[in-house]
Order: structure tokens, then C-alpha cells, then sequence
């Protein structure tokens, strides 16, 4: 646990592990704690690196605008203070978009990388409920329907109808020491709102593995496949049963595939 001056922040951090360097990105809203459920295999693998982007978790910000730019610099800064020249990345929703931003920024510095459920640009239906929640989190809403609202986009039915996993998921968001801010999920919102790779991810050599999932509602699986389209040294594996997170409803699976392919970009 550490942190490293930025320009206009404190960057949060924790390396795990020892082994060929692996960053694991969160998405939008989220801190490291999103990657509980795989860290420990990782770690016996890989030199596993965790970070809070800012406007979340223990990174302080003093940025009055957030970009999927400055995430990704944010990143590197890390890297390069860690002396770490090359790594592996994988990205989750919005991390993906960082990821994807790095890709495009130093692309010799990436080993391979893994785009999670993530996204050229964000749908409108993402943005129509994340601009509803902005709204929402500003006014006395007691957490826990707060939460209610976000979990029924990012999880499957399958998996919150299992009691256990509800009561897991709601005690670790109510619990959490740092939760996101009305404020900073706003400036986040902006930055992922920014974002279109559309026109350049065509050009990306990294060699990718693309995850989507057949029920995840906030990316489509046609976005997934239309992404692999696009990138030329790609694979894509879509997930059955899984939604927007599936290293959280199935760590197995995910590690699985992921490891996989990571193995064979060695």
C-alpha cells in the first residue's frame, strides 16, 4: 500500500506478487477492491499492480476535469516510478478504455492486453442511467437503494438470486471507507462520455483478448465482436451466463481464459 505524487493527485497503489508486471485497471466508479475475487491466482503468477483511479477510492484528485487521457497517464506514471518498462494490462468497462488509451500511447510497452466488457464509446443507455444516478446521488437517497439500482445493470439474474451473493456484494459497496463521491462521479461520467476509439483502434498491433458477455447489459455483445473486428492481432471469448463483471460471478472461467491467453504472448 503506497501512494505517488501526480500532477493534481495522490495516486493509491499496492503491488502483489512477483513475477512479469500485470496492471489491473477498474472500471467506472470502481477502486481496486473490484479484482478481490482473482487477485490472490494473479499474484502467484504475475507482479500484480492495483490502483485507484482518481475520483475513486484512497487517490486524491485536484483535477477540476477527468479524461481517459490523464487516466492512462496516470498509469504510465506508475510504471515508470515502479520501473516497470513493459507489462501486461487488463481493463475492466472503463479500464478497458484506459487500457485502450494506452495501447494507442505506448504500444511497445504492452505486452498483450485484455479489454473486460468494455467499450469504444459508451452507449446511450449507459449514459442516460449513469446521467439518472449522477442526479440521484445528490439527493438523500439511502445507500442501500442506491446500490439496488446499480447492482440489477452490472450483475446476471443468476447471480443475485443466489442470497449469498447479494448479501456479499451489499455489505462490501455499504461498507466501503471511501466511496465515490456525487462529485467525482460526475467528473468520471464526463471522462467516459469523452471516450471514442472507433476510429483509431484499427490501428492497435497489441495483441488483445476481447471479453463481452451475452446478457451484459451495459456492453452489448455485438459491441464485443465489433471490437475484435476492428483490432487485427485480437481474440474474442464471450461469456454465457456471466454479465458486465464475469471475473466476479465466475473467477474460475475468467482466470481460466485469461490465463490462457496471457500464456501464449509469452
Amino acid at each position: 500500500m503506497a501512494f505517488l505524487k501526480v500532477p493534481d493527485g495522490n495516486l493509491y497503489y499496492e503491488v502483489h506478487g512477483e513475477g512479469e508486471p500485470l496492471f489491473l485497471i477498474s472500471g467506472f466508479g470502481a477502486d481496486h477492491l473490484l479484482w478481490q475475487a482473482v487477485l490472490d491466482v494473479f499474484a502467484h503468477r504475475y507482479k500484480v499492480i492495483l490502483l485507484d483511479n482518481r475520483g475513486v477510492g484512497r487517490t486524491e484528485n485536484t483535477a477540476e476535469t477527468l479524461s481517459i487521457n490523464l487516466f492512462a497517464q496516470d498509469v504510465l506514471a506508475l510504471a515508470d516510478h515502479l520501473s516497470v518498462e513493459r507489462f501486461y494490462v487488463i481493463g475492466s468497462s472503463m479500464g478497458g478504455m484506459i487500457t485502450q488509451e494506452l495501447m494507442m500511447m505506448v504500444p511497445e510497452r504492452i505486452i498483450a492486453s485484455v479489454l473486460s466488457n468494455s467499450m469504444m464509446y459508451r452507449d446511450i443507455k449507459l449514459g442516460l442511467f449513469s446521467e439518472g444516478m449522477a442526479e440521484v446521488m445528490s439527493a438523500p437517497v439511502p445507500p442501500l437503494a442506491l446500490i439496488k439500482m446499480f447492482v440489477v445493470w452490472a450483475y446476471s439474474s443468476k447471480f443475485l438470486s443466489k442470497e449469498k451473493n447479494k448479501k456479499v456484494l451489499f455489505e462490501l459497496m455499504l461498507n466501503n471507507p471511501y466511496p465515490i463521491t456525487p462529485e467525482n462521479y460526475k467528473k468520471q461520467l464526463k471522462a467516459l462520455n469523452a471516450f471514442n476509439s472507433e476510429a483509431w483502434l484499427g490501428d492497435i498491433q497489441v495483441p488483445t483478448l476481447v471479453l463481452g458477455s451475452k446478457i451484459d447489459l451495459i456492453v452489448a455483445e455485438a459491441h464485443s465482436h465489433k471490437m475484435a473486428e476492428l483490432l487485427p492481432n485480437s481474440e474474442c471469448y464471450i461469456f454465457e451466463d456471466e454479465a458486465h463483471v464475469p471475473f466476479i460471478e465466475n473467477p474460475k472461467l475468467f482466470l481460466e481464459v485469461v490465463q490462457g491467453f496471457l500464456t501464449n504472448q509469452q
